[in-house]
């Protein structure tokens, strides 16, 4: 289904997960060739933690209550996706099959509730992949154009059509990728995890270094009620805060994404769940610590988002300059 790559000899391993679908009255379909640090990698760049906060860290710091909302917020969100990811986890790892939660919920639920649970389930997993996959991209095209707006000091123009024509040509480009054998997918993601969390690591050690001490903002700006400032257009200042969890969920998503290849996945009932488990433990750590750099480098709220749009662009251009 893949391609015609040659695929490595079967081991033991393989052969008890096929079993163990074979149990289940599942016909397994596919080679098993993501590795345990590919099926981890895969799993963290599901989630995009360097990306993903640089698309959507404007939604807390602008547009719910500001600086706190991005620090406290990503905290919160991240403790409540753990219960989530957590509990995905063990359903991964009793149903390890490439249909994921939908396959799950036949066996989950009672014989006369199965036709509209998968039917609900199904539904809900192809609007929830069409909508990840398309803000991603969006998110994207975003971030390329407004990278070319501080590349050129302002004299690139960004357009709507600009944005939909980039946005289009990622789409072709990322489904072609998608396309490829899963040999060397999975040698591909492989990295992933090395590009994602190093970035986020460079990132935030150079702001760190770069920025003097006296142009930090003071811990009650960051964690507490001075940075506190309803953005939200009336709406009371307690809830306006909580609009900043919308960073966070966006970010934090798709965990079951691991199951839908559990089938390619070497000892999948383990290797897959503790690829879920890590990711999101990983994601919500190192994202909360890239979120409070950048609110503790952010300068004044006033000049956010600045020329290219995007805050955390500006704050890194503000801070490292264009090279």
């Amino acid at each position: 289904m893949f391609g015609r790559s040659k695929s490595p000899k079967p081991d033991a391993a393989s052969f008890d997960d096929d079993a163990a679908l074979e149990a289940l009255g599942y016909k397994p379909s596919f080679k098993r060739e993501f590795t345990n640090i590919a099926t981890i990698s895969f799993a963290f760049s599901i989630m995009g933690m360097c990306s993903s906060i640089a698309t959507t860290f404007d939604t807390p710091m602008l547009y719910a209550a500001g600086p706190a909302s991005a620090t406290w917020c990503w905290i919160l969100g991240a403790c409540m996706c753990l219960t989530l990811g957590a509990s995905i986890a063990e359903i991964v790892s009793a149903f390890p099959t490439a249909g994921g939660l939908y396959t799950a919920s036949a066996s989950l639920v009672p014989k006369r509730f199965r036709a509209p649970v998968g039917f609900t389930v199904g539904w809900l997993n192809l609007l929830g992949q069409v909508a990840g996959v398309s803000s991603t991209e969006f998110g994207l095209a975003r971030m390329i154009l407004a990278a070319a707006v501080i590349g050129t000091d302002g004299a690139f123009e960004v357009t709507q059509g600009k944005i939909v024509g980039l946005f289009a040509g990622l789409l072709a480009v990322h489904g072609l990728l998608n396309s490829m054998a899963t040999k060397w997918l999975a040698r591909m993601t492989s990295s992933f995890v090395f590009v994602n969390v190093g970035a986020t690591i460079l990132i935030i050690i150079v702001m760190l270094a770069v920025t003097p001490r006296s142009e930090m903002h003071p811990p009650s700006y960051v964690f507490g009620s001075a940075g506190v400032v309803n953005e939200a257009g009336g709406w009371p200042t307690g809830i306006a805060f909580l609009f900043g969890l919308l960073s966070v969920q966006w970010t934090m998503t798709d965990y079951d994404a691991t199951a839908h290849i559990s089938e390619e996945v070497q000892r999948a009932a383990y290797a897959a769940p503790s690829a879920i488990f890590v990711a999101v433990v990983g994601t919500g750590l190192i994202g909360w610590f890239l979120n409070i750099v950048m609110v503790l480098c952010s300068g004044p709220l006033a000049d956010l988002p600045g020329p290219s749009g995007m805050s955390f662009f500006q704050i890194m251009y503000m801070r490292i300059g264009k090279t």
